[in-house]
């Protein structure tokens, strides 16, 4: 019976990696369809409120390196959804990537410029460190479970 129930349990992380890749995916081709359109919009909201607001990109020498990271992401996402059994190495390379983006707009909202779009990618950022560490102490806990049978 466990082994049953086990498979669906690693089935349903399976989906779920899949899901976050897709997701991954999403954001890849939103900045390639509109890369403008976040800072676009971080400014429409913040300059509403009378918060500071990023100036337009006219260069897109940054452009590849914003759809190269979503496009990591989901690489390794799906490889944690093929290869559930190396899952921590895929989401433990993920969170690294997720901690230098978040310290990298940190400090650009604490030192540079008081942008909205950079609290709101450093606390997205946070919230994925977050749900991937508690998904993979989750993970590991059902699998060094004293109280299940082989």
């Amino acid at each position: 019976m466990s082994e049953v129930f086990n498979r669906v349990r690693g089935q349903g992380l399976e989906r779920l990696f899949g899901c976050l890749g897709g997701m991954y995916v999403g954001v890849m081709i939103l900045f390639a369809v509109a890369p403008d359109m976040p800072i676009s919009f971080s400014n429409s909201v913040s300059g509403h409120f009378g918060w500071p607001v990023l100036p337009p990109v006219g260069e897109r020498f940054w452009f590849s390196l914003a759809l190269s990271v979503p496009g990591i992401r989901a690489a390794l996402a799906f490889a944690a959804a093929r290869y559930p059994v190396h899952a921590r190495v895929f989401i433990n390379l993920l969170q690294t990537s997720l901690v230098i983006v978040a310290i990298s707009c940190a400090a650009h909202f604490i030192c540079h410029q008081h942008a909205v779009l950079y609290a709101v990618g450093f606390i997205t950022e946070v919230i994925q460190i977050i749900f991937y560490y508690f998904l993979m102490s989750w993970r590991l806990s059902e699998n060094s479970d004293p109280t299940a049978k082989e």
